[in-house]
């Protein structure tokens, strides 16, 4: 009898180790699937960023542009001639009318 109880404490912890490999296995799995998720979202989120982080260079150096031509004639004239609609004198003014 002695070898029977020992063989099953031998096969208990055979068991055990077993199935403590097989959970550990499935949660390392579980949170790699996990992970690999969060980091599709987050490069997502990265990609948009970054887009919206070059929308903001662009405006930045616009108004950089803008900024320079402050106070001179010519930004006077554009300034004319988009926000108040003035024209030079005996200049022809088309007007698109499928607009």
């Amino acid at each position: 009898m002695d070898k029977k109880s020992l063989k099953n404490k031998i096969d208990f912890s055979y068991v055990l180790k077993r199935l403590l490999l097989i959970v550990l296995a499935v949660y390392i799995c579980v949170s790699l699937i996990s992970q690999q998720f969060k980091l599709t979202s987050l490069e997502s989120a990265e990609k948009e960023l970054d887009a919206e982080f070059s929308l903001e260079e662009k405006r930045k150096k616009e108004l950089d542009d803008e900024k320079a031509l402050l106070g001179t004639d010519e930004y006077y004239e554009r300034a004319a001639r988009e926000r108040l609609g003035f024209t030079k004198k005996n200049e022809k003014v088309f007007i698109d009318i499928n607009k």
